[in-house]
């Protein structure tokens, strides 16, 4: 039986969201032990062009430790669909993603907001057993 070291997870709507839509996606970690998040990308599906007045921004949380991994905000710089962009990368605890956790997806809509779908990736290793 092989370890498994390093994993790959993605999360995200498969459909376009409609501006002036908030939603929320939720999915349970299931490896186990405890992961390291090396890092986090941002996949638009579409095209996306931002609006200072009425965009959306879509954010991802460790619902079970409540700490944010990531967001995107289309309030100043537009997107190329497919292509993906570097996220910013959580610290300390923020960075640990163990069994059992809940991530959630949230998309805001400020003013009317923006259609637009895509998904974060995140790059995991595995910590070491204590």
């Amino acid at each position: 039986m092989s370890i498994v070291n390093y994993a790959q997870l993605d999360i995200g709507p498969q459909t376009q969201v409609a501006a002036n839509t908030e939603s929320d996606w939720y999915r349970q970690f299931r490896l186990p032990g405890k992961w390291l998040i090396k890092s986090v990308r941002w996949v638009p599906h579409d095209a996306i062009t931002a609006d200072p007045t009425n965009y959306c921004v879509f954010t991802l949380t460790n619902a079970t430790a409540s700490t944010t991994i990531g967001a995107r905000s289309y309030a100043a710089t537009n997107s190329v669909a497919g292509t993906p962009e570097s996220v910013t990368l959580p610290t300390g605890l923020a960075a640990v993603i163990a069994q059992g956790d809940v991530l959630k997806l949230a998309k805001t809509d400020p003013g009317t907001g923006l259609a637009a779908r895509g998904e974060f990736s995140l790059e995991l290793e595995r910590l070491p057993l204590p």
